[in-house]
Formats: structure tokens, sequence, C-alpha cells
């Protein structure tokens, strides 16, 4: 009895809720593990920080150009690696996005194959 709906609600129920748990767990996952590019960004913005310091402490010897074009390639690094770490956040944030969406969709798909293998058979 019910035939091919009840099949039906029941692999609409074992897929959605595969797909809510999957979606689900893939954001909080993708939450907790923030870019690893955005940590070597800081580090370079900390090297660059202490390379103008230290061509400020330079100036008036004979090391100033030197100091000065350390600073310069230290501030073209950290900027580089700064876009790197936007532009991973901001996949980061789409991927989060995605996921909650597989997880609701997972989750209207399991409630719709629940209620269709309830219906009755005519």
């Amino acid at each position: 009895k019910g035939g091919c709906r009840k099949l039906l609600g029941w692999a609409l129920l074992v897929l959605g809720l595969l797909m809510f748990l999957g979606g689900i767990a893939g954001a909080v996952v993708n939450r907790v593990m923030p870019p690893g590019v955005c940590q070597t960004a800081d580090d370079y913005y900390a090297d660059a920080e202490k390379a103008v310091k230290d061509a400020e402490a330079a100036k008036g010897t004979p090391q100033q150009a030197q100091a000065e074009a350390k600073a310069k390639e230290k501030l073209e690094t950290s900027r580089i690696w700064s876009i790197g770490c936007s532009e991973a956040a901001s996949t980061h944030l789409i991927f989060f996005a995605a996921l909650l969406a597989t997880g609701f969709f997972g989750l209207v798909m399991a409630v719709i194959g629940f209620f269709v293998r309830r219906v009755p058979a005519a």
C-alpha cells in the first residue's frame, strides 16, 4: 500500500536529513576554521610595522636607504597578503551561506518527505 509514494517519501526524508545534517555540520566547521591566509597576512603586517619603525630609526644614517627599501618591500608584501586574506574571507563567507542554504533545503525536503510518506493511498 502506498507504492511509489511511500518509497518517494522515505527517499526524500532520508536524503533531506542527510543534506540537513551535512549542511549544518559543514557550516559549523566552516565557521570554526577561519582561512589560514589571514594569520599569515597578520604576520606580514607585523613584520612591515617593524620594518617601518626600523626605517624611521635609521633616518640620517648610512643605512637609511637600505632600511627604507626594506620597509617598502615589507609593506607591499603585507598589502598583497591582506588582499589575499580579504578574498579568502569572502570566499569563506560564501561557502558558509551555501552550506546553510543546503541545510535549510535539506530540512524542507525532509519535512516534505515525512508528510508524503504519511499520505494514505487513495
